[in-house]
């Protein structure tokens, strides 16, 4: 049965040619970096949909100085084991964050969606009750406006009984009255009959949209700087685009495209992402390498958007220059340091695999004082 092959820790800054400073030099260490880990979903949506219905529930098992709020986002989606990648691609986008709040007089965005928000309706039935009365308000006060208005006609347009012509006798009567009356509507604020315009103002509401503008990565991967990089390129191109399509597993089941858990160190944190855009382009001359196009560089365009709300419970977990560890707090410490090791990790690894490669052939270990190795 077809599975997804689990692509380990891909560090494109520092093993891959998008730069032309060698690989092994230590001036990529200075090079600014996005970490994306990629997880796949373990159940389906209507489990994932239940599942976050359930997670608003139940109590949440916190630790000293946990947020809550992580907490729950950090659960709302289940995964599949471990990561299937953990990528670490160059950075140089300008613009990183962007966002809008929304306020309309109903929760249209969120009873639009397949889970409305509790309570959403009664509260709404409250703000047009509201209006209701505002209005019903309105409407006696032009009620009252208009009976003056008729009182008016009645002392204005009267017929002499002695000649037959009409007159307008009595008219200072009603005319003062309806003034009276105009004087009390000014006093109130409000709009009597002949005004223009009138407008009832009600509350708005937040709409808790997600309006996060998404991450974007762009970076190219040249085929010419050394020996094995067109093959290195295109396996890990290939390789990303498994990860990222739903793979069939029969005549009715399919799996999931990965979601990512996205880290730019000092600029944004997303617990949890799509790949929502990926494009590969050839760059230069091409030709054909044993039956294979290989151009003389590839272009990654990539574009990550939030699966769920960035709320500002995220950017506890952003580290800005000059903060301490201390003011940065032990639970953002900790997920720095789990992604730092399984970076060194792999690298030490790799390192290892490579000393051991040059001892079966009698060479020494290299020498990574200057930043040598991997």
């Amino acid at each position: 049965m077809a599975t997804v092959e689990p692509m380990g820790r891909v560090d494109i800054v520092r093993d891959y040619d998008w730069t032309s400073v060698p690989r092994n030099s230590g001036l990529r260490e200075e090079a600014p970096v996005a970490i994306c880990t990629a997880h796949i979903l373990e159940n389906n949506q209507l489990m994932q949909f239940l599942g976050g219905y359930i997670n608003t529930l139940e109590a949440l098992d916190l630790q000293e100085g946990q947020d809550a709020g992580l907490k729950f986002y950090k659960g709302i989606y289940k995964t599949a084991g471990g990561p299937v990648g953990t990528f670490f691609f160059p950075f140089f986008t300008d613009n990183y964050r962007a966002f809008s709040n929304e306020y309309a007089d109903t929760f249209s965005k969120i009873s639009q969606r397949g889970a409305g928000m509790i309570g959403a309706e009664v509260i709404e039935n409250l703000a047009g009750a509201g209006e209701k009365i505002i209005g019903g308000g309105t409407e006696l006060v032009k009620n009252i406006a208009g009976a003056g208005s008729s009182l008016v006609d009645a002392f204005t347009d009267k017929k002499n009984e002695d000649t037959g012509a009409v007159t307008k006798a009595s008219v200072a009567t009603g005319g003062g009255m309806l003034g009276a009356m105009k004087s009390a509507g000014d006093a109130m604020g409000t709009k009597t009959v002949g005004d223009p315009g009138s407008y009832i103002e009600t509350p708005k509401f937040y709409q808790y949209a997600n309006t996060d503008q998404g991450l974007e990565l762009s970076f190219a991967l040249s085929n010419t700087l050394n020996d094995d990089a067109a093959a290195k390129n295109a396996e890990f191109i290939k390789q990303f685009t498994i990860i990222n399509r739903p793979m069939r597993k029969g005549p009715l089941g399919m799996t999931f495209p990965a979601i990512y858990h996205i880290e730019v160190p000092g600029l944004r944190y997303i617990e949890w992402a799509s790949l929502d855009n990926f494009g590969v382009s050839m760059l230069g001359q091409r030709r054909k390498v044993d039956g294979v196009i290989v151009p003389e560089a590839y272009v990654i365009n990539l574009s990550f958007t939030s699966l769920t709300i960035e709320a500002a419970n995220f950017m506890t977990m952003v580290k800005t220059p000059g903060q301490s560890m201390q003011e940065f707090g032990r639970e953002k410490y900790e997920a720095l340091g789990q992604l730092r090791q399984i970076r060194d990790q792999a690298r030490d690894a790799a390192n290892n695999q490579l000393d051991a490669i040059r001892g079966a052939f009698g060479m020494s270990p290299v020498d990574r004082s200057g930043g040598g190795g991997f």
